[in-house]
């Protein structure tokens, strides 16, 4: 009797290490799969990045409120501004009324 509760102990012991070690691992494989990802964006990123760096800083931003406008077609959309495209804006009514 007591051999065979020494042996379920046992047993439960070994099972209970077998699913932290699973989840060990699979918490790990998580892990690099998120950094792979990231990894993955930052390089896809670059291209465009290095091209928005050749462009005038105008030129992103008349992009940037051409996108705005794009997604303000919807009736429900709400859209915030940066500082930076109200500066931007500013600039630009500042040249035409002088």
């Amino acid at each position: 009797m007591i051999a065979q509760a020494d042996g379920e102990r046992q047993v439960a012991i070994l099972k209970a290490e077998g699913q932290k070690q699973s989840a060990i691992l699979q918490s790990e494989g998580e892990r690099q799969a998120a950094i792979l990802r990231a990894e993955g964006r930052a390089k896809a990123l670059e291209p465009l990045n290095e091209a928005a760096s050749k462009l005038g800083q105008n030129a992103v931003l008349l992009q940037y409120l051409d996108a705005l406008k794009a997604m303000a077609a919807s009736p429900s959309a709400k859209i915030v501004l940066p500082m930076e495209v109200l500066a931007f804006l500013q600039s630009l009514v500042k040249k035409g009324e002088g």
